[in-house]
């Protein structure tokens, strides 16, 4: 269960960033420089992922649920999260997404 999360973690990050390439693709017409898009769109998801962390961790902490496992692995969620997050902003920023529509 835990490698399937974290399987998911990595691929589920990298899919949703990647569906907002033509988010990136509009930034870069209006002339926005490829590392403030990336920031963009990167940033957003780090302040996500850890906002999302750090409720998980409060929740299990006011559960009595907390252990040392546990906090290993929502630190390795959060990794592989931001990993996928990571390169699909840079494959968004490099190869913007040109179709029309």
């Amino acid at each position: 269960v835990v490698g399937l999360t974290l399987a998911l973690a990595l691929v589920l990050s990298f899919l949703l960033v990647l569906a907002r390439r033509k988010e990136l693709w509009l930034m870069h017409c209006m002339g926005t420089p490829g590392i403030r898009a990336f920031g963009s769109i990167y940033f957003e998801q780090i302040g996500l992922c850890l906002i999302g962390a750090a409720a998980g961790l409060a929740l299990c902490r006011a559960l009595h649920i907390w252990n040392e496992t546990g906090l290993w692995q929502t630190g390795l969620f959060v990794a592989l999260w931001l990993l996928g997050a990571l390169i699909a902003a840079l494959i968004g920023v490099l190869l913007p997404d040109r179709r029309e529509g």
